[in-house]
């Protein structure tokens, strides 16, 4: 939902107008849904692993995260140096549970790392406002904070190592296996493709 909030709806009018006779609806959730007993065309799966028999998974864009902070919270608590700093800092995670585990790569290694948040929240947005609200150090898709480190009213913590989320690098159009591909399905494929492929426009800072 929160890429399709942050990203998808604004792509929508270019797309529209483009192909002025194509219907556009417009379902967000967060579960998986089934493309041929729910009546869908299309569907974006923010996923690490696609497992597929009677569907297509095309990528269409690279998902990266990054570690964040206000500017605010950093002046009052000071900016972390090593990731083994971040245990003395307030963090705020995703999820249900305050315990939550940060992978990295680290010179081509994975690296996790154990935080106990002074926040959690089961919504990529409410981790962004609380965030810039200054509670903490996030670790946040750059769909959802790219703006913000852009426009300085988030920082960017650690940039020498990768942040690996929970939801894969990749994010996948799913389709059904067809010998004939509607056009409608294929040009909206294809429309995102070229808007966000491997350098996505949230990704300019």
């Amino acid at each position: 939902m929160a890429f399709g909030n942050a990203q998808l709806a604004r792509l929508l009018p270019e797309f529209m107008a483009r192909y002025p006779d194509i219907t556009v609806v417009m379902n967000l959730n967060d579960r998986r849904v089934d493309l041929v007993e729910e009546g869908f065309d299309i569907a974006l799966r923010l996923t690490a692993q696609v497992d597929l028999q009677t569907a297509v998974a095309r990528p269409v864009g690279r998902l990266r995260h990054a570690l964040v902070a206000a500017p605010g919270y950093l002046a009052c608590r000071g900016r972390p140096q090593t990731l083994a700093d971040l245990r003395d800092h307030q963090c705020i995670v995703f999820g249900e549970s305050r315990s939550a585990t940060w992978t990295f790569m680290v010179d081509g290694e994975r690296s996790p790392l154990k935080v106990v948040g002074a926040l959690a929240a089961n919504s990529s947005q409410s981790l962004r406002m609380a965030m810039l609200g200054g509670a903490g150090i996030a670790l946040l898709p750059t769909y959802i904070v790219g703006e913000d480190i852009a426009h300085g009213r988030a920082e960017r913590l650690l940039p020498d190592v990768q942040p690996l989320g929970l939801f894969g690098d990749q994010l996948y159009a799913i389709y059904l296996q067809d010998r004939f591909l509607p056009p409608k399905v294929r040009v909206f494929i294809d429309f995102l493709v070229e808007k966000i492929g491997e350098h996505p426009e949230w990704d300019a800072f």
